[in-house]
């Protein structure tokens, strides 16, 4: 019997160093492949460190990028451009010349995470830019500026120091605010671009400059970096979504997509519900400040919790409130057929994915990857913005009643 046991033992000891080993060689072979083969991803070349926001777009950008790393390989052929005036501002390859001086012109400025900028389509094709044509052609508003004020994975938190320390001086008539993504997200390796990490409560009230920690080739920063952790949820994304059909939960809505989890009050996250509720409130007072309209939009993706709190203030304050989820979630494919210009748009994108992509991946119609839209969904977009001007007077009567208020 005790040869038994000390025979189990000795089993168990060499399994234990087996498995510990086979571990120890599994590691060190990923640290090799790291450090040959250390992938980066290509829009950290967007950013450069900025004293109040964390990261801002760089000026003068002129960069041709392949649509995301997580589409199929057969789309990697397709690209997009990303251009920045020499404010940072992510403007069209040929942008409209206005006609009045400047100050004259009717303003809008879109704040917003990489929904509002226009992930994976050229900035002809983002809402901004859409917006502008239709006030020009629909509302008849020929001195029109709208400013893509859209930064991936910016919150309302960086986005109100951006507004109130740099986009005031335009004097906007109009500013719009797509939040309720990025804000839940935990602060502990809170954001894929290369913060260290601060909550974004924070991040404004002290020079966070000094903090910047930019990606290196030293090993554990690599390690640390969402440049290796996206790829690794891209992955298991791709594994899911062939697991489970899409169209067995194709446009949920958000409470039954993101059901409330009442044990979890994301005070973790990078600005967590009450701030963001705060950060609503700071946007309405600016708007009474500064004489001018919010607009709050919920995107497709976003988080339910914060798609309450937004609603909820925004009805108390009489401000317009727009949900991208609604409206995706009622869009028909025979609106295609109905609307020649909705057929134009989607058409002229899935010619650059390739003839076989919106077929085989219906999350194509009106996204890019299932959470960002397309041209098609920021034509959407744009036209809800559209309605919310329209309930407000805004283009009812061209001329005189169009000046800007000061």
């Amino acid at each position: 019997m005790p040869s038994e046991i000390r025979g189990r033992r000795s089993w168990l000891k060499k399994s234990a160093f087996i498995l510990f080993t086979l571990l120890l060689i599994f590691v060190l072979s990923n640290l090799l492949a790291l450090r040959l083969f250390y992938w980066r991803w290509p829009a950290q070349g967007f950013f450069e460190p900025d004293a109040y926001r964390g990261v801002r777009l760089k000026a003068n950008l002129n960069l041709s990028l392949p649509i995301s790393f997580s589409k199929p390989k057969r789309y990697h052929g397709a690209r997009y451009r990303v251009l920045t005036d020499a404010r940072g501002i992510r403007i069209p390859a040929s942008p409209p010349i206005p006609s009045a001086s400047p100050g004259q012109s009717f303003t809008i400025i879109c704040l917003g995470d990489s929904n509002t900028f226009g992930w994976d389509v050229d900035a002809e094709w983002a809402y901004p830019a859409q917006l502008a044509g239709l006030l020009r052609t629909q509302l008849r508003i020929p001195d029109v500026q709208v400013v893509n004020a859209g930064i991936p994975g910016y919150t309302s938190r960086q986005a109100l120091a951006y507004l109130s320390r740099e986009l005031l001086a335009l004097h906007p008539e109009v500013v719009s605010f797509a939040f309720g993504i990025h804000e839940g997200v935990p602060s502990s390796g809170r954001s894929w671009y290369p913060l260290s990490d601060l909550r974004d409560a924070d991040l404004i009230k002290g020079d966070s400059l000094e903090r910047w920690n930019p990606i290196t080739l030293s090993l554990s920063q690599r390690l640390r970096s969402d440049a290796l952790r996206l790829p690794i949820l891209t992955m298991f994304r791709f594994i899911y979504s062939r697991i489970k059909p899409f169209d067995s939960d194709r446009f949920l809505t958000l409470a039954q997509s993101q059901p409330q989890d009442r044990s979890y009050n994301y005070q973790g996250s990078r600005v967590p519900p009450h701030y963001f509720k705060s950060d609503l409130l700071d946007l309405f007072e600016l708007g009474r400040r500064h004489s001018f309209l919010p607009i709050v939009l919920v995107t497709y993706s976003s988080i339910f919790k914060y798609q309450q709190v937004a609603e909820s203030v925004c009805q108390r304050q009489g401000i317009p409130f727009i949900s991208i989820h609604e409206r995706f979630k009622s869009f028909q494919p025979r609106e295609l057929q109905q609307r020649p210009e909705l057929a134009e748009l989607g058409r002229n994108y899935w010619q650059l994915l390739g003839p076989s992509a919106l077929p085989e991946d219906p999350r194509l119609l009106l996204t890019t990857d299932g959470g960002h839209p397309n041209p098609l969904g920021h034509r959407l977009i744009a036209e809800a913005m559209l309605q919310a001007l329209q309930s407000r007077g805004i283009g009812a009567a061209p001329g005189p009643e169009q000046e800007k208020k000061r």
